[in-house]
């Protein structure tokens, strides 16, 4: 349910994260930095993310749920 609600050029972060990946083995398979792989998911857990081609907000602060997981 949360991957729906989060861009598509960050689900891959968030899916190799769920697999069990370092942030280093993130950023090597998906082509970002470390960096930028940790921010995503940082993003993700404060509810903030936005979407990487319109760069417009797509969930705000609070807005997922406690049952939500990566």
């Amino acid at each position: 349910a949360l991957l729906a609600r989060v861009p598509a050029a960050h689900r891959p972060v968030l899916e190799r994260l769920r697999a069990g990946d370092t942030f280093e083995e993130i950023a090597a398979a998906t082509g970002v930095s470390v960096s930028t792989a940790k921010r995503v998911v940082r993003r993700v857990r404060e509810g903030v993310v936005v979407d990487a081609h319109t760069f417009r907000l797509v969930t705000t602060p609070g807005a997922l749920g406690k049952r939500d997981s990566i």
